[in-house]
């Protein structure tokens, strides 16, 4: 009976163990913006979707990050800076500085990304945002249905 109360408390130890390496989210990530929509949609949205960005993100040990964002719309290099936590799946960063300046309006809002199951991704829900431009891009215009998300791969 004491060897299987040892026994599972070992195993205990080695799953926490575990799970808390599988979600060392630290290093280097790149990615881009990435669309799940049909056919048909594809035609109607012709036009409505801006030039998008790569992503480079790096997550610092001290729960600092730095992102840069090239080959947008504008064709500029923008950075991001600020903090980062990591709660079960979830990756928050909530920035301070955006492009060398401190962050306002929406530029201060978190962004809660989820790390797949097996560590190797992050991605970030942008469908919200990318639908409200693309109506906006429409002329108002109802916009087909369609999801958009930032996914990251790490890298190092």
């Amino acid at each position: 009976m004491r060897n299987t109360k040892l026994a599972s408390s070992l195993l205990v130890v080695f799953a926490l163990s575990a799970m808390s390496f599988a979600a060392d989210v630290t290093g280097k990530w790149t990615g881009k913006i990435e669309f799940e929509v049909d056919k048909a949609a594809q035609a109607q949205m012709k036009g409505m979707v801006p030039k998008l960005p790569g992503l480079t993100l790096e997550l610092r040990s001290n729960k600092s990050y730095r992102g840069v964002q090239a080959g947008g719309q504008d064709g500029k290099e923008h950075t991001s800076e600020g903090t980062w936590s990591f709660e079960g799946s979830t990756l928050k960063l909530v920035p301070v500085k955006r492009d060398g300046k401190a962050a306002t309006g929406e530029g201060v809002k978190p962004r809660n990304y989820t790390l797949s199951k097996d560590g190797k991704t992050l991605t970030l829900d942008l469908s919200a945002q990318f639908k409200a431009a693309a109506k906006g891009a429409g002329g108002g215009k109802e916009v087909p249905q369609f999801k958009a998300k930032m996914v990251l791969r790490r890298t190092k």
